[in-house]
């Protein structure tokens, strides 16, 4: 039923989607592009060019071959990335492969910005609290819009924005009780970016069989479907390209990572400088290391923990402890790219409900400040390590989840 305040609120949250074009009138896309090129080497039968699994260390280069290409479909596209969602989305991105990406661009960018509104909006509905849609649309806004968690992935056109939008679905789904779309949301999720399979152990500690079965029975359909369509050549390729990304760090400033300041701090002297393109001047734009053997044992071991304390604290404190569950496993992902953190953004103000709306709105203000644009301003950007903002960032939201995890309570479940 709506609250009086309601319509307000949802009128705070059509008002980015309106004005999208004025806040990121340009979007560079380079996110957006590789799946489409993914897209044209499948259309193409090129499929052994759609990832780039040849190299030892994942190294964020898309494949050679991808370059004459892009000189002449798309000039201004000078940096290239790699593709790495599963082959089912390639094999979907080839139904746009004769399309003017430009074309291409000017949709996700609407589309984009309403999922991550539509993100926000279901996260003030998964559960009972005291913060009125209008406040929690504005502080949601601030946190996404406001911070490089959602203007990076805008400018990129990131598929990250559906699948975190599929994230917040499966968890509101899962607390009104509708389990088996939960269940559905969180397969769909896990389709395109695997770690979100990760969350599907926690309907379980909640007893919420029936969305476990549902993600099970989906994620099955899906896979399977996959494979029918892509082939298993292209699915092994896949999973090569999977086993590079887990065994590489990857350190950028918009890399949340622990892995990343370990190796910074540790490891400096190993570390390889990665351009973007072969035009690229200045310093590195990302630095790779390649993980030891024990230190990749460790990271799993480190992850399976997480995930067993986690499990623990649904099974006492409900389904409350879902906003630190998705911001915590967020970082132990092997890249933990900033987008990541969509979801935690999204569900930011639920802190003033537990802490207090003066409370709580400092402690979001401090944590997510060191995510912001104004931060550039404050972090050297031509150091040769990006020590600072990454560390300062990745502690931001590790506070933030851990705030998350210990103001959990058990609230009100919705069941029909």
């Amino acid at each position: 039923m709506l609250k009086k305040s309601d319509p307000a609120g949802l009128l705070i949250l059509l008002l980015p989607i309106v004005f999208v074009k004025t806040y990121v009138p340009f979007a560079s896309s380079n996110d957006l592009f590789a799946t489409w090129m993914a897209g044209v080497m499948f259309d193409a039968g090129q499929f052994d060019q759609i990832y780039n699994a040849t190299d030892k260390s994942f190294t964020m280069l898309a494949p050679a071959s991808w370059a004459d290409i892009a000189a002449q479909r798309l000039p201004r596209m000078t940096e290239l990335y790699p593709f790495l969602y599963p082959p089912l989305w390639a094999a979907l991105a080839s139904f746009t492969a004769d399309w003017d990406f430009e074309v291409l661009v000017g949709i996700a960018q609407y589309l984009n910005i309403t999922l991550m509104m539509a993100t926000i909006a279901l996260a003030y509905r998964s559960f009972d609290h005291t913060v009125p849609l209008p406040l929690f649309a504005v502080i949601g806004i601030a946190t996404t819009l406001g911070t490089f968690i959602g203007l990076t992935a805008l400018h990129g056109n990131q598929p990250q924005i559906l699948v975190s939008f599929l994230i917040v679905l499966s968890v509101e789904r899962a607390t009104r009780g509708a389990l088996i779309a939960a269940g559905i949301a969180l397969a769909l999720a896990a389709s395109l970016k695997l770690y979100p399979a990760l969350f599907a152990v926690f309907f379980l500690a909640l007893s919420q069989r029936r969305a476990f079965v549902s993600f099970v029975t989906s994620g099955a359909i899906l896979a399977a479907t996959s494979v029918a369509i892509a082939g298993w050549p292209l699915h092994l390729l896949f999973l090569q390209n999977l086993a590079q990304i887990t065994d590489t760090v990857l350190i950028t400033r918009i890399n949340l990572t622990p892995d990343a300041t370990i190796a910074q701090l540790f490891f400096a002297t190993n570390l390889q400088d990665v351009f973007a393109s072969e035009t690229s001047t200045g310093p590195a734009q990302w630095l790779i290391l390649g993980k030891s053997s024990v230190w990749a044992i460790l990271s799993k071991l480190a992850l399976l923990t997480l995930i067993t304390a986690l499990f623990v604290s649904f099974r006492t404190r409900g389904p409350a402890v879902w906003p630190a569950a998705v911001t915590i496993i967020s970082m132990l992902t092997p890249v933990a790219w900033i987008y990541y953190f969509i979801p935690a953004a999204c569900f930011a103000p639920l802190l003033m409900h537990r802490l207090g709306h003066a409370k709580g709105g400092v402690l979001i203000l401090i944590c997510f400040a060191p995510l912001s644009y104004l931060t550039t301003t404050l972090f050297p950007q031509n150091n040769p390590l990006f020590l600072i903002d990454q560390i300062t960032r990745m502690a931001a939201m590790g506070c933030f989840g851990i705030l998350f995890w210990i103001t959990a309570h058990r609230p009100i479940q919705h069941e029909h």
